[in-house]
Parts: structure tokens; sequence; C-alpha cells
């Protein structure tokens, strides 16, 4: 697994995914279905997590698409909520999804439904500033 550091404090970063609390969770399979590598399940209706070799990304979908926050972890950093907006998995609009999109990466599945071009544009803009292999802009 590649190393995340903080662009703030230069610290490694973690993020462990350890378990649902069942009391709260409403089953929805938010998580079921953004799971990248398939550790969230739905047994009778209960979603379930199962992680025995270690093979969560880190990524932080389920997280962000938990709509009760019931997903149990440990993180070195808070995850990203904005106070004008809460947890990404709501709607925000095109400057907080730029601001967004310049800070850390992620994970990102994509949806089917075809986008305005002067949102492809903003996006493709924001994408020039965040970093990767090369600086070369």
């Amino acid at each position: 697994m590649q190393e995340q550091f903080s662009r703030t404090t230069g610290k490694q970063m973690y993020l462990i995914v350890t378990g649902i609390r069942q009391a709260t969770c409403t089953n929805c399979g938010r998580c079921v279905a953004d799971c990248p590598q398939g550790l969230f399940s739905k047994n009778n209706g209960q979603v379930l997590f199962h992680d025995p070799i270690g093979q969560c990304m880190r990524c932080g979908h389920c997280i962000a698409v938990c709509p009760e926050n019931t997903v149990i972890y440990r993180s070195s950093e808070p995850v990203f909520e904005n106070p004008d907006t809460g947890r990404p998995s709501h709607n925000i609009d095109e400057k907080t999804l730029e601001a967004f999109m310049r800070s850390r990466r992620s994970v990102r599945q994509f949806i089917q439904d075809p986008l305005p071009e002067n949102i492809i544009a903003s996006v493709l803009d924001a994408m020039r500033h965040g970093y990767g292999i090369s600086a070369v802009r």
C-alpha cells in the first residue's frame, strides 16, 4: 500500500476502518456499493464489514457515503467535512467541489450521467492544480 503524507503536517497519515456500529446502521447499502475492495456485504438485510487480511485501501469512501456516520475507523487526521455542506456525500456546489479536488487525492468512482460542459471545464481546471508524479503543467 502506498504511504500517504499530510500536506499540512508532513506526517504519515492513516485511516483504518474497523467495523460498523450495527445499532445505528440503517442498512442502506451505500458502503456495500461504493467500497472498491468489496469489504462490505449484506447478509439477511444487514450490512457487514469483513477485512481479515487487511485489504482496505484506506480511501475513506465508506465513511464519506454513510448517511448515519456508522463506519468505525481510526484516523490520524479528521475526515473532510465542510462546515457549509457537511459530509461529502451531500450535494455540494462547484466551488466547494473544486476546493475539495485540489486537496488530498482519493479513489473516485464515476457515474454514467452526462455532465454539463462548464462543469467538466471547471473540474479539468481544478485537476491542473493537483499534485501528481510530475509538477509539469
